[in-house]
């Protein structure tokens, strides 16, 4: 691999990991299907694109290998190896997964059933709970970045911890007024630039149960300005989900709207208390 030019299908990447396509593209990288040769298994290699190859999100891509893979749940990517390959492109090395991610799946089939809804949205919290024990924040928690894969492990995982932050710190590594996540699912307070905690990944867990349950996103569609999107989830309530979807019982309706809430003092206040209220509202469900 030469200088501002990513891996191709036939690369050895590190003499080990020989890429074979590309599965998919994001802002923080491209994760490619590979074969580790040493191991004779495969692998998911994410790579760090040349044009954000900035010292910022560098170090956010080192403390994405470094956080993920301390965290040991059957909720969250398991990470197998990390490095810089020949001129310092950085990489991650993942258990490849097959399957879908919640967001594709919804967008293509619809919402869940109310069951798999809530179980996929309490797998989410499960990892959290384990993420927050490690003193981890997501800060990027969405559809997009949960996967579910096929059955019969019908695994529930949460990845991308590219934006992720020690809790403890405090510190946002990124550019001087630079929000960090994506704008359609980021908290109320992570649009004004305060603090983040724990409550505020369990609202993008609430994104992630919004959107499994209706097929919608809680912000309303059609805005195409960032700043019309930051006004809403400001200023503007979410439909109640069982608004959008009648078959959806009450209590569940209330238990999202609860993780949606604008102020973090008024949603569940960790990950263990939303997954004890999940729980309740699933064996309610039976």
């Amino acid at each position: 691999m030469t200088s501002g030019r990513l891996p191709r299908a036939g690369e050895l990447l590190a003499g080990r990991y020989r890429i074979v396509q590309a599965l998919a593209r994001g802002g923080m990288g491209v994760v490619y299907d590979a074969l580790d040769e040493d191991l004779s298994r495969s692998v998911a290699v994410k790579v760090l694109p040349p044009f954000v190859r900035a010292d910022n999100a560098r170090e956010r891509f080192l403390r994405e290998c470094r956080l993920t893979a301390s965290i040991h749940h059957g909720n969250i990517i398991r990470i197998y190896d990390a490095g810089f390959h020949e001129e310092q492109a950085p990489f991650l090395v993942m258990e490849r997964l097959h399957g879908t991610t919640l967001g594709r799946h919804v967008k293509t089939q619809g919402a869940l059933p109310v069951r798999s809804a809530l179980q996929v949205t309490l797998g989410v919290v499960a990892g959290l709970e384990a993420a927050h024990a490690r003193d981890v924040l997501h800060r990027d928690v969405k559809p997009a970045n949960v996967f579910v894969t096929n059955p019969p492990s019908g695994r529930v995982v949460l990845f991308d911890f590219g934006l992720s932050l020690q809790a403890s710190r405090r510190t946002r590594i990124t550019d001087e007024d630079v929000l960090v996540g994506t704008p359609a699912y980021m908290a109320p307070e992570q649009v004004l630039g305060k603090s983040v905690d724990a409550r505020t990944d369990l609202y993008g867990a609430g994104t992630v149960a919004y959107r499994a349950l209706t097929g919608q996103r809680h912000v309303q569609d059609g805005l195409k300005e960032v700043n019309d999107v930051f006004e809403a989830i400001l200023n503007s309530e979410p439909v109640p989900v069982h608004v959008h979807a009648p078959s959806v019982p009450l209590e569940v309706s209330e238990l999202v709207m609860c993780a949606l809430a604008k102020s973090p003092d008024e949603r569940f206040q960790s990950a263990a208390d939303l997954r004890v209220a999940l729980t309740r509202a699933l064996e309610r469900c039976a």
